[in-house]
């Protein structure tokens, strides 16, 4: 009896053991948004789309800011520059213009991976554009 006894507690403590290094797994993703973080947006982004109607080709996140560029570099005589908060449960980016805080407009993030990223550009023509990770 005693034996069993001994048997069945070396089962649960083995049982307890595996519960709970599985539960040290490290899945979580970083900001709780399901990946898309605002460390994985910075970088410079090249809209997919042929440039029309005077649209930046560049996208880029560095810190708080983004800006619309010309090119590849951060330049505010090149383009234009934004503060921005991202709403992780939302996906929702909100631009700041850098020299007038009551301009606010709001883009979403629709998908990123690393080398992808959509946005939905969220206003009274709603459009969405697709960029490549550049750097």
């Amino acid at each position: 009896m005693k034996k069993k006894l001994n048997l069945l507690l070396m089962a649960v403590v083995a049982v307890m053991v595996c519960i709970g290094f599985g539960s040290c797994g490290d899945d979580d993703e970083e900001g709780g948004d399901g990946g898309t973080t605002v460390s994985r947006l910075e970088g410079v982004w090249l809209n997919d789309a042929p440039e029309d109607d005077g649209e930046y080709p560049y996208f880029i996140v560095s810190g708080n800011n983004c800006y619309f560029s010309l090119s590849a570099t951060v330049d505010s005589d090149d383009g234009e520059e934004y503060t921005y908060t991202y709403d992780s449960s939302t996906g929702i980016m909100t631009l700041h213009e850098a020299n007038d805080y009551d301009d606010t407009w709001q883009i979403r993030v629709v998908s990123l991976d690393d080398s992808r990223l959509v946005l939905e550009y969220i206003d009274e023509n709603p459009e969405v554009n697709t960029f490549t990770r550049v750097e």
